[in-house]
């Protein structure tokens, strides 16, 4: 399961994931955790797993007050010619 899939579920929402392939420059659109080495130096174990984080995560979320500005970033990111 991925983390949109876990994020669905958690939520309890039915939504499609939507890829629509649009970037802005300079974007890191693939990354992965290594913790190997701050295991290895610090002897850092994470307190929990991962599902339990996004648990903990959209239940936060779901005290916030949320402001959809979706659109106007997308009309500010491609006035100024960041997306492609």
């Amino acid at each position: 399961m991925n983390t949109a899939e876990t994020l669905i579920k958690n939520l309890d929402s039915s939504v499609d994931i939507d890829i629509v392939r649009k970037y802005r420059e300079g974007d890191i659109r693939h990354c992965y955790a290594d913790i190997s080495k701050i295991q290895k130096k610090l002897g850092f174990k994470p307190r929990s797993k991962f599902e339990e984080g996004i648990s903990d995560l959209v239940e936060w979320v779901k005290r916030q007050k949320a402001v959809d500005q979706f659109e106007k970033s997308q009309r500010e990111l491609k006035e100024k010619k960041l997306t492609k």
